[in-house]
C-alpha cells in the first residue's frame, strides 16, 4: 500500500479517535494576558518567508498551509523569543492564570509542533480542528501575535458550547490561552497581501508519556517529515 494511502488512513484514524474523545470534554474557555510584544517584527517576516519550513496542503489533505519555525530553527533565527517566552517566569504567569500548581512545557524535541512560530500570508489558513494531546497531562495552548498588516483576514476563530463560531480579537501586546486539544477551533484564510505571524506554544500537567501516547507521537512526527518541507 503506499505510504500516503497508509498516512491519510492513520489521519482518519485520529480524527475519529479526537472527535469521540473531545466531544466528552469539550471547554470552550479562552483566557486572555498580556506580553511585552508592542510592535511588528518585520525582520521575523523576512526571515520566516525566506528559511520557513512549509506545511504543504497538498499533502496534509488541504487541512492547513503556513510557513513556521520549529523550536531549533527560532534559537538559530529569533532567540529572542525562546529567551522572552520559554522560561520559568512565563510557565508561572500562565499557571497561575490557570489556578493550577504543575504546569510544564512540552518537550519540542519530541513534539516538533510544541513551540513554534507560524506565518500566514496569501491564501493560507487552517481548517477546524482539535490540537492532538500524546503526553499524560492536559494540554493547553498559548497563541501569541508577533506580526500583522493592516490587510491582514487570518484570525483564530472557535466554536463554543452552544455551536455558535466565535472570532478571537489578538491584537500586539496581547495573547489568549485555551484549552487545545478539547476546544474545536480554526485560523481563517489569509488575504492577498495579508501577513500575520504567531508563535504557538503548547503546555501541559503531565509530560511524560504512556506507551501509547510514546506510539502516537512518534507516528505523527513520522506524518509531519512527510508534510512538511
Amino acid at each position: 500500500m503506499n505510504k500516503y494511502i497508509k498516512l491519510i488512513i492513520f489521519i482518519i484514524f485520529l480524527i475519529i479517535i479526537t472527535k469521540i474523545t473531545n466531544y466528552y470534554n469539550y471547554n470552550d474557555t479562552i483566557l486572555y494576558g498580556k506580553t511585552n510584544i508592542t510592535r511588528n517584527d518585520e525582520e521575523l517576516f523576512t526571515l520566516l518567508n525566506k528559511y520557513g519550513r512549509i506545511k504543504d496542503p497538498n499533502k496534509i489533505i488541504n487541512i492547513n498551509s503556513c510557513k513556521l519555525f520549529q523550536f531549533n530553527d527560532i534559537a538559530n533565527y529569533c532567540n529572542q523569543y525562546i529567551e522572552k517566552f520559554y522560561n520559568k517566569n512565563f510557565l508561572n504567569k500562565i499557571a497561575n492564570m490557570l489556578d493550577i500548581s504543575n504546569l510544564y512545557y512540552i518537550d519540542p524535541i519530541i513534539d516538533p509542533l510544541a513551540f513554534v512560530i507560524q506565518l500566514y500570508q496569501e491564501g493560507n489558513y487552517m481548517s477546524y480542528h482539535y490540537d492532538t494531546n500524546y503526553t499524560s497531562g492536559k494540554r493547553f495552548t498559548v497563541v501569541i501575535p508577533l506580526y500583522y498588516n493592516k490587510y491582514n483576514t487570518s484570525y483564530l476563530y472557535y466554536i463554543d458550547k452552544n455551536s455558535v463560531e466565535r472570532k478571537v480579537n489578538l491584537p500586539l501586546g496581547k495573547f489568549v490561552l485555551y484549552n487545545g486539544d478539547n476546544l474545536l477551533h480554526q485560523v481563517s484564510k489569509q488575504s492577498y497581501n495579508g501577513k500575520r505571524i504567531s508563535l504557538v506554544i503548547n503546555l501541559t500537567t503531565d509530560p511524560s508519556y504512556s506507551i501509547y501516547g510514546s506510539i502516537m507521537q512518534y507516528l505523527r512526527n513520522l506524518m509531519f517529515k512527510v508534510f512538511i518541507v
